[in-house]
């Protein structure tokens, strides 16, 4: 009866302990490397030679039910991360692309960009989104002759997800050849990420990428565009569709000019880019026609970094102050754009401090000297950002140097994913003269036990010009 009643209290004992433990321990196995290869039965097939089983006429009727043991090899090319994509995602391989419909949220957490998958067509519906030209594939066809997304046991049935970050590759094409669709000899580019090989800039800067109520065309052009023939409607222009859920709708389209990259899809006889987020988006340079009087004093993008490793650039100060967690570079998976992160996420630590501070930059004789920088911020929950510049610091004496907070435009709460790249505006350096550094301080906690503060915070293209 003792032996009973001690083995009774042991087992209690261990159940208490590990309620009283912070991490979870029984998460499913990471299965992002393996790849389960080409399903036993099935034949491969490329999107190109499926898409001719079924060739696209212009009707609504263009529609086939797959009925053999067919497997498509793709890598998804965007998601439904920011909002600008529901319930699909896209994907490519070297043939083509193609859109899938799937019924559910939150698709970018099982089949995020660079994913590679298997999916197996039989059962499944070739059609061209409604007849408006589009290639997709699908779990039915609604009277409507709308596309019905997989869902349920369907969903796991006939998309099989393999290795993760895989390169996603663009194609690139001219302006002309983009906004020029010729139906089915350019149906290789649809559902592809394109990006334009000439610099374009949007024809209207005074709105934002989408209204609040209705998805919306904004649209770009060249420099060498003839964007008025005798009326006020641009010729010589390609539009660029935004959703109104898209987390970056809101925000003011670029000034400037330079490249663009996005999803290639077709309305009827109109093509569209859909943008994933708004680092597609890469207008750095003068509009047409401007002369750009302004310098560049200090410009860093962090391009060349190696994820997730240490920031080790020259002249930059990476100092964990508290918690032992420097800045570290990051991208995200399918893509090759390099960022700064910072996460106090998993540091077990009370408290976590980590300064990023520029190389001095000498404002001597600089008229009107402005900072911009772009920031975006995932599963908020309290962890801070905060901008400072000093004149007396001098790569060491983080506590004793004099810092002045700025006050830039921040990424807004996302507590549940990750915000888009939000540009931080024009922030005035004019009270400094000399050498001036920037400083970005993130402060945090991930205790053992108790309130968590692990904001991860992202920051990239750095910038200080003047005029």
């Amino acid at each position: 009866m003792n032996k009973l009643r001690l083995l009774f209290l042991a087992i209690l004992a261990g159940g208490l302990l590990s309620g009283c433990l912070k991490k979870s321990f029984d998460q499913p196995a990471d299965l992002s490397g393996y790849d389960p290869g080409l399903p036993a039965g099935d034949s491969a097939i490329n999107i190109r030679s499926l898409l001719n089983m079924r060739p696209y006429t212009g009707g609504s009727l263009d529609t086939l039910l797959i009925t053999q043991d067919l497997t498509l090899t793709v890598i998804v090319n965007a998601d439904d991360r920011s909002g600008n994509i529901y319930k699909s995602i896209y994907a490519q391989d070297s043939s083509g692309g193609i859109q899938i419909y799937i019924d559910a949220y939150s698709l970018y957490n099982r089949y995020p960009v660079g994913r590679k998958l298997y999916v197996r067509l039989k059962g499944m519906y070739l059609s061209y989104n409604s007849g408006t030209g589009t290639p997709c594939i699908s779990g039915g066809i609604s009277e409507q002759a709308a596309p019905l997304g997989l869902n349920g046991q369907a969903i796991d049935q006939h998309i099989i997800g393999a290795t993760m970050g895989n390169e996603v590759k663009d194609t690139v094409v001219s302006f002309n050849a983009a906004r020029n669709y010729t139906a089915n000899a350019d149906i290789t580019l649809l559902c592809r990420l394109v990006t334009i090989a000439d610099s374009v800039q949007f024809g209207d800067t005074l709105h934002t990428y989408a209204s609040p109520t209705d998805a919306t065309n904004r649209y770009i052009w060249t420099c060498g565009s003839n964007l008025y023939v005798g009326n006020t409607t641009p010729t010589g222009m390609m539009a660029v569709r935004t959703d109104n859920h898209a987390s970056f709708h809101a925000q003011n389209l670029p000034f400037g000019k330079g490249k663009i990259s996005g999803i290639y899809t077709i309305y009827k006889t109109t093509p569209q880019l859909i943008l994933r987020d708004t680092t597609d988006v890469r207008f750095y340079g003068p509009r047409c026609g401007a002369v750009s009087t302004g310098s560049v004093l200090f410009s860093e993008n962090f391009s060349g970094g190696a994820s997730n490793t240490d920031i080790n650039l020259t002249g930059w100060s990476n100092y964990a102050e508290a918690g032992g967690k420097k800045w570290i570079f990051s991208v995200i998976s399918g893509s090759t754009n390099v960022f700064a992160k910072m996460s106090a996420y998993n540091t077990n630590q009370n408290s976590v401090i980590s300064w990023l501070v520029t190389p001095a930059i000498n404002l001597t004789g600089k008229v009107n000297p402005m900072l911009s920088f772009r920031s975006a911020n995932g599963y908020d929950n309290g962890a801070t950002l905060k901008v400072y510049a000093s004149s007396n610091f001098n790569g060491s004496n983080f506590s004793t140097a004099t810092w002045t907070q700025l006050n830039p435009t921040l990424a807004p709460s996302s507590p549940s994913g990750y915000s888009a790249f939000t540009p931080s505006g024009n922030v005035s350096l004019s009270s400094f003269t000399g050498n001036v550094y920037i400083a970005f301080k993130y402060e945090g906690a991930d205790p053992s036990s108790g309130t968590e503060h692990s904001t991860t915070w992202e920051l990239d293209d750095v910038s200080v010009m003047s005029n």
